[in-house]
């Protein structure tokens, strides 16, 4: 039979035992989190690599386009615009960047393909910058993963002034054809 000595002696191992046991495993426990954080940050890491490449990558295409190209927030300002769109935008408003759509094309009409393109997902419409003679753009637009639009911009200026001149030629021939000698 034990005494009530060697019953505390039991007691006391047995603490010390669940003690060890449990220090053990806190241990593996923040051993295995240390690991699963590395690995997270790693794979983080590759991640932001991999999307600064294809950001990259995208902003070589656009830049090498020659249409305009315009990636527009949904507050709609402008965000980003690629060479084209600046050289097609600078001689009425200069730098685009961080300017309403409004500002930009002085034409609410602007504002209302990219607000059709956050309501509808796709848009398309067209302006003229400054005046009625200044240039003509057709604006193609399309939603974007972050909630804002892109918009490319594609000058049709000369194509509207050769429209012009056929329908001017058309009607003053028609009228010199219904006019008697």
């Amino acid at each position: 039979m034990l005494g009530p000595m060697d019953r505390w002696m039991i007691a006391t191992v047995v603490a010390a035992l669940v003690a060890v046991v449990a220090l053990w495993t806190v241990r593996r426990q923040r051993a295995e989190i240390a690991i699963a954080r590395t690995t997270a940050a790693e794979r983080q890491a590759g991640l932001d690599d991999a999307r600064a490449e294809r950001r990259q990558s995208r902003d070589g295409l656009a830049d090498a386009l020659d249409v305009g190209l315009l990636d527009v927030d949904a507050s709609l300002h402008v965000r980003r615009a690629n060479p084209a769109a600046t050289a097609m935008l600078a001689g009425t408003t200069g730098n685009v960047v961080g300017m309403s759509l409004i500002q930009v094309f002085l034409d609410p009409a602007a504002e209302a393909v990219a607000r059709g393109v956050i309501a509808s997902g796709t848009a398309v419409g067209e302006v003229r910058m400054a005046d009625a003679d200044g240039p003509a753009m057709v604006i193609r637009g399309t939603r974007t993963s972050g909630g804002g639009v892109t918009l490319v911009l594609t000058d049709v200026s000369e194509l509207r002034r050769l429209q012009r001149i056929r329908t001017e030629f058309i009607d003053n021939l028609s009228h010199e054809l219904r006019t008697p000698l």
